[in-house]
């Protein structure tokens, strides 16, 4: 028997009798105690494929396949270091139904963002319907090394997330932000104690030195192959 940090009990192996007691094993999406979700009108899921980008061609026929297998979500993990060009970023989207399919970049949002934005506008998509993040984690160096980036003050870390929100104002659905709670997660938190660290972050970028507006900001849920 092995007890999980929330202090639930978890056995070796389960048998058909286990289930028999199990009432909510029935229940639909928005039925107590929510094992299908808390929405009943619309429970939208995401399957995700995430691609490193080493090529953005390549990478672009790597994602197509993943569409046409059954994916709904792509997610390009981007080289931060690296400058991209309007041309990368089109040769990543092509062929993309950005009104149905998420979209998601991970690393240099600063740099693509903007970039996407005017690929939007280029190709009369809109905005209303697109979805996705491009996962900027102000916190997530600072959590798990103890200062921010080298070179980088508070201020700066914090005007860039104003500047990631200001810009994705026409997106209502697109998320810029990252809280980054697997790292507490891998650090030995319970997901109670994660999730009081990732409000706290989020805290901080209300009524801290950020001061953004809680009707811009946005919050990822940083998980492989789901994503609110």
């Amino acid at each position: 028997m092995w007890r999980t940090q929330e202090g639930f009990n978890v056995r070796p192996f389960y048998r058909t009798e286990d289930l028999e007691k199990l009432n909510h094993l029935g229940t639909l999406p928005g039925d107590f105690p929510f094992v299908r979700g808390n929405d009943k009108d619309r429970n939208e899921w995401f399957i995700r494929q995430d691609i490193i980008v080493k090529d953005p061609k390549e990478a672009n026929k790597k994602a197509l396949d993943a569409l046409n297998r059954g994916a709904d979500s792509i997610g390009y993990i981007l080289d931060c270091h690296k400058e991209y060009s309007k041309e990368d970023v089109k040769n990543l989207l092509a062929g993309f139904y950005l009104e149905i399919i998420e979209v998601n970049f991970v690393g240099a949002p600063g740099k693509i963002l903007p970039i996407f934005l005017e690929l939007l506008e280029e190709f009369k998509v809109d905005k209303t319907k697109v979805r996705g993040s491009v996962s900027f984690a102000p916190f997530k160096r600072l959590n798990k090394k103890g200062g921010f980036p080298q070179g980088k003050t508070a201020a700066e870390i914090y005007e860039k997330a104003k500047m990631l929100i200001e810009l994705s104002k026409e997106l209502p659905n697109y998320k810029v932000i990252d809280l980054n709670a697997k790292i507490f997660n891998n650090a030995g938190s319970s997901i109670h104690t994660k999730n009081t660290f990732r409000l706290r972050c989020g805290n901080d970028l209300f009524y801290g030195n950020c001061k953004i507006p809680c009707s811009t900001f946005a919050l990822v849920k940083n998980h492989r192959g789901i994503q609110t």
